[in-house]
């Protein structure tokens, strides 16, 4: 049963790594990297498989023209997209290399360090004041999350090469 979704996942999914700004997320210093799989198709059956078999959820896509077959989408993120991953990993053929990076992202996030910070501001009546403790990642496990979503990016682009 794998196999064959990991056949589904090699033609119709994506697997890859998203990045946030930090400033989308208060208290926060470095930017999000998460894992993402998801499976877009028309089939809702084949949908309805991945969620039974690996968990996760699906929905109906919005649908712009009303006179195309309406999608479906299966999805999942952070550890619950690494832990669909390594079960298809084995199986998977075109994808596999976006399976790798997006796992060895899984394996940064459990064995960085964090830096603990604290900043000085000034309260509103203007003493100086150290606010909460903020953690940062070294910038060795910020350069290699950003190497590895940048890998994700250029395996994942469709269309021409350009050359490249």
């Amino acid at each position: 049963m794998l196999a064959y979704l990991a056949g589904i996942a090699d033609g119709e999914g994506y697997i890859g790594i998203k990045k946030e700004k930090a400033r989308y997320h208060p208290g926060c210093t470095n930017p999000l990297y998460s894992e993402r799989f998801a499976i877009r198709m028309a089939d809702r059956h084949a949908i309805k498989l991945f969620e039974k078999v690996l968990g996760g959820w699906s929905y109906p896509e919005k649908q712009y023209s009303p006179t195309k077959r309406p999608c479906f989408v299966y999805e999942v993120c952070t550890k619950s997209a690494a832990t669909v991953i390594r079960a298809l990993l084995p199986f998977l053929r075109i994808k596999k290399p976006q399976a790798i990076a997006v796992l060895k992202l899984t394996t940064n996030k459990i064995t960085a360090k964090k830096v603990r910070t604290n900043r000085i501001c000034t309260s509103r009546w203007g003493t100086p004041m150290v606010s909460r403790a903020r953690t940062k990642l070294s910038h060795r496990t910020l350069a290699l999350r950003e190497r590895l979503y940048l890998l994700c990016k250029r395996l994942n682009r469709t269309g021409p090469s350009h050359g490249k």
